[in-house]
Formats: C-alpha cells, structure tokens, sequence
C-alpha cells in the first residue's frame, strides 16, 4: 500500500513559508498550516525550485490548456468527459510524435488522478443537465433556462453582442444524397397502384456546412465528399464553396477545425471582436484544437440546446428547408435534361443551381433567428409553438 500522502494546498505551502521567513519555528510552521515538515523544509532550502506541476509529462502550459479547454467547454455546453479528455491527450501526443511513458501515448487512470489533484482548485465533477435525451423531452422551462443561461453568458464576454445581428452566427450541416431528389407525384393509369422512377443505386451522400448570420447574410457553403482520391475537380461549377473530403463524407473535428480556420475566421476578419457562432452538441465542435483556434480569433463557440433543431436552431427552421426543396427541384431537373445520373463529379454543378436560387435569399436565414429566439437571448421573441 502506498503511503497515505499529506493533503495541503499551494496556498498554505506559501503561508507556513511566510512564517518561517518571520522567525517561526520550521516545525512549528508546518504544524499551523498543515503541511509537511520535510517538504516545508526542503521548499525553504530552495531544492523545490519549480513547482510538482512543472515536471508532469506534459508540462505547466498544455495543462493549463487543457484545465483552460474543460472549463470554456462546459461553460458553453459541450461538457467533457475523463474518456474524451484522455483521448484529447493520446491524440495531442500522436499529432506531435512524442514519445511518452503512456502506452501507446494515452494517459491512465493514474495520470488522471493526478492531474485532477493538481488542478482540483479549478475543476470539478459536474453531473449536465440533459436538455432533452429525445425532442419529445424538451420542454419549455429546458428550454427557457438554456436561453437565461447563455444570455448571462454572453453579457458576461460582451454585452454589445446582443445588438449586433451581424456578429452572431449559425453553422449546421445537412447531407445531401446523390441520386437523391424529393418524391413527386406523377400521373399514372388508374388501374396501377405501383408506379416506379428510375434512380441512382450509389447510397453515397455529400454533406453541406451552411454558416450564417443573423443579419440575413450567408457565408460560402463547405462541401464535404465522401472518398479520399479524386481525379476530377469536385468543385467544377461552384468554385467558391469550400472544399472538404472524408471516408463517408461526414464531418468530423479535423475538417470543422480546417474551415474555421481557412472559411469562417477570414470572413469575419472585418468584424469587431468577439463573435459568437452558435453550433450543435455534436463531438466535432470543441476539440482542444477548435478551443485554441477560438481564442485566437475571439470566437465565442456556444452550444444550441441538443434534441432541439425544431425549435431554437436558426438554419433548421428555414435555411436547409428551402434549400433540400430548391436542391430537391434541381435534381428532377437534372434527371430529365441528362442521361447521366447524378454522381461525386456533378453535384458541385446541381448543387450551385440549388444554392443560387435558395442559398442567397437574406430574409431565409433572418427569419430563422427570429423564429428560433437566439438573436436576443429571449425565449418570447421566438414562435416556439412545437414545443
């Protein structure tokens, strides 16, 4: 059994040392603060020069990042758990090849213990309030607290946000399937009950990162492809979107960080500081990464209540419903003026049709602010009837 360990803080550390500078005895120091005799004494012969922290694997500063991304994380709903914290680690170590004492450089129950008793001062264990576990279980006092809570949030940064439109902001994704379409209603003989449309068998989709703001204006889109080698341009026909590729071509934290980076903070360099950009709970959007990318720029990265897309998410309520129903129109079209079916090759050009006839309209975009409520903090202002 390892021997049973003096608890003390930094702060009475510093007070017993104090004593002794004004005459206390050594002993006598450490029995009024409660600290060891022996560290006490080797702290007042200068062999502690650097404080326990300093000599972690991982240093002062990446734990101070570390302690600095779990506290903005659940102050802004995206609350961490100890296995996403520890994957966090491993993944760090592995992005800048160092070799650790760690097996295969993730960091173990001891680790964690550690470093939970050296910042336990700043952290805590915190059961979430779960604002809905499925969209019938959100209900309107869940959703009220979540607006009182982040209105208090954001005065506490920048109480000139709430009468700026223009530096608030959405980003959601949407997939869009290739070969997709809306269903229509077609005329046929009455005596055939079954009708069918020949489609496109490849159960492929392209996702779409829309972002925009409450003043009714949209950024580019980011298109992200399913597939990892292309020997054709993707984007042939909308060159000005953002381009993005993963296996299934879903979204996932790299590629979020990578637009960030390269697509929303150029397009909101012109603004004053801070924005806020509003997202889902979605894991992808508050790595340690995506946190140190947001407090370069002054990104307020805030979480939109989960299970709730029907009622506070700005783009849900209008945003992509226009833009699945003009994308919808396009492929009918495509479909009836080409042979080829609709593919990786040539989405880029349906999808531009698309998101010119819908993808621009101001009102769409400002009118999902209002609807959902977000663009004041306040839950009256928003039509939450479905609730």
């Amino acid at each position: 059994m390892a021997p049973r360990r003096l608890q003390y803080s930094e702060e009475a550390m510093t007070a017993a040392c104090t004593s002794v500078s004004k005459g206390t005895g050594l002993r006598e120091a450490a029995r009024l603060h409660g600290v060891p005799y022996p560290t006490l004494r080797a702290r007042i012969n200068g062999r502690k020069s650097i404080r326990k922290m300093e000599r972690t694997v991982l240093g002062v500063e990446r734990e101070t990042q570390l302690t600095d991304w779990l506290e903005e994380s659940a102050r802004r709903g995206f609350g961490r758990t100890k296995k996403q914290l520890l994957s966090t680690v491993q993944n760090c170590l592995n992005q800048k090849k160092e070799t650790t004492p760690f097996k295969d450089n993730k960091p173990g129950e001891k680790w964690y213990r550690l470093f939970w008793q050296r910042n336990k001062e700043k952290l805590a264990l915190r059961t979430p309030q779960d604002l809905g576990s499925q969209r019938a279980a959100v209900s309107e006092a869940k959703i009220r607290n979540w607006f009182a809570k982040a209105k208090e949030d954001i005065l506490a940064v920048d109480p000139s946000l709430l009468g700026c439109p223009d530096r608030i902001f959405k980003c959601d994704e949407s997939g869009f399937q290739l070969g997709g379409g809306v269903k229509r209603k077609v005329l046929a003989a009455k005596v055939d009950k079954h009708v069918y449309q020949v489609s496109n068998d490849i159960h492929q989709q392209v996702t779409v990162l829309v972002c925009g703001n409450a003043a009714g204006e949209l950024q580019a889109p980011l298109l992200i492809f399913p597939g990892q080698r292309f020997f054709y341009d993707p984007m042939e026909g909308f060159p000005e979107a953002h381009f993005a590729k993963s296996g299934n071509g879903w979204i996932d934290s790299e590629i979020f960080a990578k637009w960030l980076s390269t697509g929303f903070v150029p397009a909101v360099a012109h603004l004053q500081k801070p924005v806020l950009l509003f997202a889902d709970g979605h894991s992808t959007h508050l790595t340690l990464a995506i946190h140190e990318i947001c407090k370069e720029h002054n990104i307020i990265l805030y979480q939109l209540p989960s299970h709730s897309s029907h009622i506070v998410q700005p783009l849900d309520l209008t945003s992509f419903k226009n833009l699945k129903q003009a994308w919808g129109e396009e492929v009918m079209k495509f479909k009836e003026e080409n042979s080829d079916t609709l593919t990786k090759q040539n989405f880029s050009k349906v999808f531009r049709k698309a998101w010119d006839r819908r993808g621009h309209d101001g009102d769409v975009p400002k009118n999902g602010f209002k609807a959902s409520g977000v663009v004041w903090y306040n839950y009256e202002s928003g039509s939450h009837v479905k609730i």
